[in-house]
């Protein structure tokens, strides 16, 4: 039943179980970088420490008198009514540490807030602010379902059912803290009408014909030489977007007349492995001039470049396009599984082969075959 305090999303917040197995999480909306969980204090260092640490302190002795109180003589406390209490008695208690958050404004705090990889939170921040190019003056108090299904319909104009669907997403994460913190009370994210089913994905890849197209043309723009560039690396090497744009020139290792890149992969799960992969003129004359840009920027960028060399289905070309290709090419190619297993860090033929329209490809290999055969 002692209430104990965390910092978790740039925020400080009570636990506390008034009941067995029932846990109130509150948010006490107010942030610092010098919380000791072991102390249960705001350290000296943050300039209000004193004055916070008398906050928390009485939202502990409340917290502890409320739900000893519930139990003389009734049932004690909900989880759900001591949130509420505890809202209703101490949000807003201390002002001048509290800002008056926008939708617009919150994405930076929320997105900051997120103890993940810098690409999810460029994922998250594209996401988020991708409304606002529609509906620039978006506030917290527009956020209804009438607002979900309309904005929908301006969406799918311009954009994927998916790539609608992972905005949504986003946005159910932001206003799911927005209303936690008590900076708003949207409602319409917790909603089943929130949610939208998800197109079936038809996982493309590009044949090497096309990646030469699409590598080969004099892009008016650099953004789209830089997009070009980095896809093409991926395609080149095998690796997904987290592995491929971090590839540079002091990767590579010389044997003999022959030279490698050594990488050391970022998987799931914080499991690392470390792959060579073997190189080529075009990867040579890529790290020499390409530029980094974000997973979003590329996942725009190479569609728009598809588009101008005039790539069927160009809309539903990403990043992970890539990684696809080059498993499929190579199953084309003849090349043995477990080269490019090893080259792609894939550790179950299994796996490798979600990767590969496995029947497609050799259905049409067998075709091919068949007509030289003749």
């Amino acid at each position: 039943m002692i209430p104990r305090f965390y910092s978790e999303r740039g925020a400080i917040y009570l636990r506390v179980y008034p009941r067995p197995r029932q846990v109130c999480k509150f948010y006490l909306r107010i942030s610092t970088d010098h919380w000791s969980s072991k102390k249960q204090t705001v350290l000296s260092k943050d300039k209000q420490y004193a004055e916070l640490n008398k906050y928390i302190e009485e939202v502990k002795t409340f917290t502890t008198n409320t739900i000893i109180n519930s139990k003389i003589g009734r049932e004690p406390i909900s989880s759900t009514e001591l949130k509420e209490l505890l809202q209703k008695t101490f949000i807003g208690k201390v002002a001048d540490k509290e800002i008056e958050y926008s939708y617009t404004s919150f994405i930076d705090y929320f997105v900051n807030s997120k103890s993940v990889a810098k690409d999810t939170k460029d994922a998250y921040r594209t996401g988020l602010r991708r409304a606002l190019k529609f509906y620039p003056k978006l506030s917290w108090n527009d956020i209804t379902l009438k607002w979900r299904i309309e904005s929908e319909i301006v969406f799918l104009q311009n954009y994927t059912k998916n790539t609608v669907n992972k905005t949504y997403e986003h946005m159910r994460d932001m206003l799911t803290m927005a209303v936690e913190l008590g900076i708003c009370n949207v409602t319409a994210h917790t909603s089943k009408l929130w949610y939208s089913k998800t197109e079936s994905v038809d996982n493309i890849f590009l044949t090497r014909a096309q990646i030469d197209q699409l590598y080969n043309f004099d892009y008016a723009r650099q953004k789209h030489r830089n997009a070009v560039d980095l896809f093409v690396l991926g395609c080149e090497t095998g690796q997904r977007y987290s592995d491929f744009s971090r590839i540079s020139k002091s990767m590579i290792i010389h044997i003999g007349n022959d030279s490698l890149i050594r990488l050391e992969t970022k998987k799931s799960g914080n499991k690392k492995v470390m792959v060579s992969i073997p190189t080529n003129d075009r990867i040579f004359e890529i790290l020499e001039r390409f530029r980094k840009i974000s997973d979003q920027n590329l996942r725009d960028y190479i569609k728009e470049a598809a588009f101008i060399v005039g790539l069927k289905d160009y809309n539903r070309i990403g990043t992970h396009t890539a990684r696809r290709s080059y498993a499929t090419n190579n199953v084309i190619d003849g090349i043995p599984n477990h080269l490019t297993m090893s080259v792609g860090g894939w550790k179950t033929e299994k796996q490798f082969l979600s990767y590969v329209k496995y029947t497609d490809v050799m259905t049409a290999m067998d075709l091919i075959s068949f007509n030289k055969a003749k």
